[in-house]
């Protein structure tokens, strides 16, 4: 995928090589006043297509950096005091339903992070859920749900 970027700095660098050569050659056939204009617009050219390029990696960059992905997207149904019903959505496609007591839901992951340059290359940060749990805010809470099950 080429992005607008990449096209300007292309086309720069292709002008520049044209204003250089033309350069070259009104030099050679003394013509001083055109040859040093065409060098320096030739100059110029590749300024700006080095400049476009060096803006396309820094986005590029950025973008590996902050890339992120939706682990799971998560639906809670109640079904009674303190339980609830946890729907995952995994990002591959499975689904997997839970039936939690307490409070809250927590989520637990293994999570491997790469160093910034690794990133750049391709290589991001993967994850796998691990576990799912029923939280309770309050241990009386967990106490009163315990005794009323036996």
């Amino acid at each position: 995928m080429s992005s607008p970027l990449l096209v300007l700095a292309a086309l720069f660098a292709a002008l520049s090589l044209l204003c250089i050569v033309v350069a070259v050659l009104a030099l050679r056939r003394r013509k001083y006043l055109g040859g040093t204009l065409g060098l320096l617009l030739g100059l110029l050219f590749l300024s700006l297509g080095a400049l476009f390029a060096t803006i396309t990696v820094g986005i590029q960059g950025y973008r590996a950096l902050v890339r992120e992905e939706v682990a799971a997207v998560v639906e809670i149904r109640p079904t009674g005091p303190q339980e609830f019903n946890a729907h995952f959505r995994l990002a591959d496609g499975e689904e997997v339903s839970l039936l939690l007591a307490g409070d809250e839901i927590y989520v637990d992951a293994h999570i491997l992070k790469w160093k910034p340059i690794a990133n750049f290359f391709g290589l991001h940060t993967a994850y796998e859920l691990d576990r799912v749990a029923g939280r309770y805010t309050r241990l009386l809470a967990w106490r009163a749900a315990r005794s009323a099950g036996k």
